[in-house]
């Protein structure tokens, strides 16, 4: 059906065009009442109408020779079995539009993956004309979405597995069980489409935490302070009740579970109005927020990290006024 409507596609770039515009709507996972993760769904429900509009493809013409690991195959999806703290993936897009078509980058991940596309905003003037993407997935401060559980319709149990006897286990991203699922977490990356008669694209994310980078024992993505040694995972005193000890909160104080920091200066978002990194949150800072409005992506004027610096953003910076960032553990 698609090649009826789409005859110049390849084999690759119709397999992408279903992959790109299909739809989360209806996924479910294996116990049917859960929306289900990357494993459960693919890269969604084929959606026929959408693919058909398809604004932008991937090809893949000799896998054996382009690409050096399974990673690197040019497929809309990104998937990586030992991924420390970060892992980047390339892709190449190229434009099945009539004309030319803006795409913006964004992304969305319950389990707090932090995710960087790279250029974040590109335009493709023609069909046939390509650009080259680069994804970068940030794990360390990850976790996931929902705490395990008991087996059943009511939970939420995106990380099962299986017993020898068949039977539903909940293995712990700790020690020897690292291998297990549980260390996977996901994300979804979505390219939006400036032209209302092309559909948006979307990709999955799945990345598999190895790193311990305190080296605790305690695999970063179970570990309540990731970056300080903590065998014990004692989690008092957290002064602001936000699920992070106070020995390694970047914004203590404040309550900020994903200890979202953008540009790696020890003090979160949440508490770091200070765009300019000049000492205080100003006239300046609320510039280059006002610049920064509605673009998605990782962005240090994603006050609250929630993906997009919208007027939730705007809130805190005028709570932070004239103030220094912070207080922070690691930087006080």
């Amino acid at each position: 059906l698609l090649h009826a409507k789409r005859p110049e596609f390849t084999p690759a770039e119709a397999q992408s065009a279903l992959m790109m515009t299909s739809t989360r709507d209806l996924t479910r996972d294996s116990n049917g009442s859960d929306p289900g993760d990357p494993f459960d769904r693919g890269a969604g429900r084929v959606d026929l109408t959408r693919a058909a509009l398809a604004g932008l493809v991937m090809d893949e013409i000799d896998y054996g020779a382009s690409a050096t690991t399974a990673k690197d195959i040019n497929v809309p999806s990104f998937a990586d079995v030992n991924c420390d703290s970060t892992c980047t993936w390339t892709r190449t897009v190229k434009s099945a539009a009539s004309g030319p078509v803006t795409w913006s980058a964004a992304y969305d991940s319950a389990d707090n993956v932090f995710v960087t596309v790279s250029p974040a905003e590109f335009t493709l003037a023609a069909a046939g004309d390509t650009q080259v993407i680069t994804v970068t997935a940030d794990i360390a401060r990850a976790r996931h979405a929902t705490p395990q559980g008991t087996p059943g319709v009511s939970t939420e149990n995106e990380t099962q597995d299986l017993d020898d006897d068949g039977n539903i286990i909940f293995n712990a991203c700790t020690g020897a069980a690292g291998d297990s699922k549980d260390c996977w977490v996901f994300a979804d990356i979505a390219l939006l489409s400036s032209d209302p008669s092309v559909p948006d694209v979307s990709m999955p994310l799945a990345a598999r935490s190895t790193g311990d980078s305190d080296g605790d024992g305690v695999k970063d993505l179970v570990d309540n302070c990731p970056t300080v040694a903590n065998a014990a995972q004692d989690e008092t005193p957290d002064s602001d009740a936000d699920g992070v000890p106070d020995i390694c909160d970047n914004c203590l104080g404040e309550e900020n579970p994903s200890q979202c920091d953008t540009n790696n200066d020890g003090f979160g978002n949440h508490c770091d109005a200070d765009l300019d990194n000049n000492g205080l949150a100003n006239t300046f800072d609320l510039a280059i927020m006002r610049e920064q409005f509605g673009l998605g992506g990782s962005n240090d004027a994603d006050l609250n990290c929630d993906g997009i610096v919208n007027t939730f953003d705007l809130t805190i910076m005028r709570e932070k006024f004239g103030l220094a960032p912070g207080p922070s553990s690691f930087n006080p």
